[in-house]
């Protein structure tokens, strides 16, 4: 049918009534209108989809050079149109040597060259650039416009901003395929776009179709897998190309023999796509890895995104067992879980060490002991590997409370009355079961401190009233006694073969005890008499038997030979002591020799915190007496007491006599409740 025309003319109208002077190019938008290159009559038509012909821009019939608004303007015999989607012009002024653009409006400017009858081939922006007899125009989805220019024998291409650069040819008349300046054309008349960016071009005389090639793109990509070991994996890609493509499929970078097959088909646009597949079997660890597929064309080669293969994962956990504190007898309950797409099997560990039977994601403990007590984990696993949970601690609640955990008593010792005797009471209210000390009888060791005139072989005994319970003379390098003394922060004997004494009992009742400290032979010296609560920190509760008082009787000298008295307060809080030395009251119980004015003073460190010489029968050391036990003294008495409340750390009380008087001495730290 006739759209439009059919007489030789320049006239404006509907279907036939209107007239056209040798039309040469066209285009048509989205909309159905087509615009037209009325080269005669140096014009731009456009014809709506009902036959109704108006001049866009130009004048109908009157050639020249002039940019403006509908017939403001003037073509000289344009050959080649294009339309992009925001339905501007895009027009090749053949005699002007230039591309104008003319907006929906109407609206003419000048994109690239000079607009006059100036001939050239230079690529540049705007005006600086030059073109000879451009004949066909295309434009892409960017703005960017594709023009034949006949006389240089090249296609340009025209950026948005106007810059003009030369994509083929313009080296010469020929028929060379190839890239960039390589390439030859003979007299190009027309071109075209496709939805990839490939551009087509109307060779006249060389009588061919010219097309642009791109390197291979990807439609798809391999995607990535997991598996379990021993099965089998198809990767799959598709590459685009308007050529024919080879392909080579690559693991971790390097070619794997023989997978080079592909096979063709047309994507939704029509485009050439090549389906590509590598199937991986019987997979092993060696198969795991990174696969790509390159596409090579003539134009180059495209290397998709990889497509990892890997195994199933060992189990993860979603939930992990939670440490707790309980009291002795507890039942107990650890749990967690893992998820896996393969089935899971579960082992609880204690210690690093498999409790057997205990295979479900639930543990339960009954009774709970101190055997109980340590690091549990649960270890999952699938057919792939295992995995192991956080380390979830069970303890006990221990108590923080401030307590006695040490006494230390350096002082002469003597034979008879002036033998060193150091007491200790365990137990305390709402406690129950045993209690694990070690005792120490410190000579030798002491010279290595530099202590001159120590006892050379110390024996010593433990009584439960009468009996004695345990005793020893020489230490002879026992492992139990070096490992406890470690726990509980003892200074390291000189030797395995010193004369020190030294016994652990584990399991003491409750109660009151004695240590009676003397020198084989009759001998006398300086000693270290030292007991230490070893009860380890994390069992201890508050149903644990405690150090409620430690005491030592003994000969005070004078100088390097006073009564010195050492002990730790452990625990994280405050605790209140009643600490006494008493001398003239120890009379009223048979000792002869006291001493008679005893002096008392306590130390932190090297500072004194706190003396009393007369305690002066104060009524809240008389209360705090009788509360704990502790025999009464005579308010006139000269005996010394202090009442403190002290926080966690060392502390030593000293014991002398006024006037450096000597004599027998008795000092005692209780813990008041």
């Amino acid at each position: 049918t006739t759209l439009a025309g059919g007489t030789a003319g320049g006239v404006d109208g509907t279907g036939t009534a209107a007239r056209f002077g040798s039309p040469v190019g066209l285009c048509v938008d989205a909309a159905g209108t087509v615009y037209v290159a009325d080269t005669g009559n140096h014009a731009i038509r456009k014809i709506t989809p009902a036959g109704v012909v108006t001049t866009l821009a130009g004048v109908l019939g009157s050639f020249g050079s002039a940019e403006g608004t509908g017939a403001g303007a003037k073509f000289n015999s344009p050959r080649g149109v294009a339309v992009d989607g925001s339905g501007n012009v895009y027009v090749a002024d053949r005699d002007n040597y230039s591309i104008r653009k003319i907006t929906a409006g109407g609206v003419v400017t000048t994109l690239a060259g000079l607009a006059v009858p100036i001939s050239g081939h230079i690529d540049g922006t705007g005006s600086a650039a030059r073109f000879n007899q451009v004949y066909g125009v295309a434009v892409d989805s960017s703005g960017d416009v594709y023009v034949v220019d006949q006389g240089s024998a090249s296609i340009r291409k025209v950026t948005a901003g106007g810059v003009v650069t030369t994509l083929a040819g313009g080296g010469g008349i020929g028929s060379t395929d190839g890239v960039g300046s390589a390439v030859r054309f003979s007299s190009p008349q027309a071109i075209a776009i496709d939805p990839r960016g490939n551009l087509y071009v109307a060779d006249t005389i060389n009588h061919t179709v010219r097309m642009s090639v791109f390197a291979p793109d990807f439609a798809t990509h391999p995607a990535s897998q997991v598996v379990t070991p021993g099965a089998s994996a198809t990767l799959t890609a598709t590459s685009s190309s308007n050529v024919p493509t080879t392909h080579q499929w690559q693991k971790d970078g390097f070619a794997i023999p023989g997978a080079t097959t592909a096979t063709l088909a047309l994507s939704s646009a029509n485009l050439p796509q090549f389906s590509s597949s590598v199937t991986v079997t019987n997979i092993q660890t060696a198969n795991l890895g990174n696969y790509t597929l390159v596409a090579t064309n003539m134009a180059g080669s495209t290397t998709s995104n990889p497509g990892v293969l890997s195994f199933t994962p060992p189990p993860a956990f979603a939930t992990q067992p939670a440490s707790q504190s309980v009291a002795p007898g507890t039942n107990v309950a650890f749990t967690a879980s893992a998820t896996s797409s393969l089935a899971i099997s579960y082992q609880w560990l204690k210690d690093g060490v498999a409790i057997p039977g205990a295979t479900t994601n639930t543990l339960n403990l009954t009774n709970v002991q101190v055997a109980n007590l340590g690091s549990y984990t649960l270890v999952a696993n699938n057919t792939v590997g295992s995995t192991t949970s956080n380390v979830a601690v069970l303890g006990f609640i221990v108590s923080n409370a401030g307590r006695l955990t040490n006494l230390a008593i350096r002082t002469n010792a003597g034979t008879g009355a002036q033998t060193l005797i150091v007491g200790v009471v365990i137990g305390g209210s709402n406690t129950a079961g045993t209690k694990p000390l070690l005792i120490r009888g410190v000579g030798p060791t002491l010279g290595v401190f530099g202590v001159p005139g120590f006892l050379v072989d110390p024996t010593l005994s433990v009584f439960s009233g009468t009996t004695v319970v345990s005793s020893n003379d020489n230490w002879n390098g026992d492992a139990q006694i070096t490992a406890i003394g470690t726990q509980v922060g003892a200074f390291a004997y000189s030797t395995a073969t010193s004369r020190d004494a030294a016994l652990y009992s584990s399991a003491l009742i409750s109660g009151a005890y004695t240590i009676q400290i003397s020198g084989v032979g009759g001998t006398t010296g300086i000693t270290l008499a030292e007991i230490y609560d070893a009860t380890p920190v994390n069992v201890f509760l508050v149903s644990t038997p405690r150090l409620v008082n430690v005491s030592a009787r003994t000969q005070v000298g004078t100088g390097a030979d006073i009564l010195i008295a050492g002990f730790n307060i452990g625990g994280t809080t405050a605790k209140t002591l009643l600490i006494r030395a008493v001398g003239p009251t120890l009379g009223l119980f048979g000792v002869t020799g006291v001493l008679a004015d005893p002096k008392l003073e306590l130390f932190s460190g090297s500072n004194v915190i706190q003396s009393n010489d007369n305690w002066g029968g104060g009524a809240d050391i008389t209360a705090a007496a009788a509360s704990v036990g502790a025999f009464a003294l005579d308010g006139g008495s000269r005996d010394a007491v202090l009442l403190v409340t002290l926080q966690p750390g060392s502390y030593t009380a000293q014991v002398s006599g006024v006037g450096n008087t000597t004599g027998v001495a008795l000092v005692e730290v209780y813990e008041v409740p």
